[in-house]
């Protein structure tokens, strides 16, 4: 392990974190909730079929499937014995983005660019690890992703 540099032990000694202390605690934080949420749900048991929106010419107007998911939507309650996972293409716009406490998350690898230089410290401090894709917040375009109709629901009635 490579020793600390002392700017850096000083600059979290101001910031209120001794490095060279020993570690009493750790931070869990639970931002979903995944694991408490589905104990107090009905959970699939099978039966799992793909259900495809209409494809009447009525419903091949612009909007129409959008319309079709919103009835969904609406109609979709956390006790329901059916529930879905429905694929979207979607974007935050940015009058949006303090609506979301938190963002939804996309699976990728962060760049060297998107790290701070603190950031680029401690990686070069501690020893960076290889890029891998990782589950990160992310109010970008959101290309072909899954979501729950209760988490879909959430951020419609949200916003």
């Amino acid at each position: 392990m490579r020793p600390i540099p002392s700017d850096y032990k000083d600059s979290c000694k101001k910031e209120g974190y001794d490095c060279e202390a020993e570690v009493s605690w750790i931070i869990y934080i639970d931002a979903n909730s995944l694991y408490p949420t589905t104990m107090c749900m009905p959970l699939p048991i099978g039966d799992y079929t793909k259900v495809h929106l209409h494809t009447e010419e009525k419903f091949q107007k612009p909007g129409s499937q959008i319309d079709e998911v919103k009835r969904i939507l609406k109609r979709y309650g956390d006790n329901d014995r059916r529930g879905y996972m429905i694929e979207v293409i979607f974007e935050i716009p940015d009058h949006l983005h303090d609506v979301f406490d938190y963002a939804p998350v996309v699976k990728r690898v962060v760049e060297h660019d998107d790290l701070s230089e603190r950031q680029h410290l401690i990686g070069e401090t501690f020893g960076a690890c290889t890029a891998t894709p990782k589950l990160i917040p992310f109010l970008g375009k959101h290309t072909k992703v899954l979501y729950h109709t209760g988490l879909l629901k959430f951020w419609v009635e949200s916003s």
